[in-house]
């Protein structure tokens, strides 16, 4: 999967539309263009963290969130914030 700044096409398709160099078909096409960019969905990073214990041994608390789970030890995810359960950095601070 190849991720886009979908901010940065939009900007240069008005960039060309105001050039007005554009045949009709042309620009009909980039205002297709444009508004299929903006229904798409966007993606928010992966957080990662851990279930950390708390002063009860049958709850855990989100690393990220500090939600609160009952026997949440075998969860893959924080039903709270999404956070994945692996341990790892996020990716924003591994760079």
């Amino acid at each position: 999967m190849r991720l886009i700044d979908a901010d940065v096409i939009i900007a240069r398709c008005e960039t060309v539309e105001q050039n007005n160099e554009l045949s009709a078909t042309e620009a009909n096409r980039l205002v297709w263009l444009k508004e299929m960019i903006k229904m798409m969905h966007t993606i928010d990073p992966v957080r990662h963290g851990e279930w950390v214990a708390t002063d009860d041994p049958w709850f855990s608390a989100c690393s990220v969130c500090g939600y609160i789970e009952y026997e949440c030890v075998g969860s893959n995810y924080c039903p709270e914030c999404g956070t994945k359960m692996d341990g790892g950095k996020d990716e924003e601070s591994e760079e």
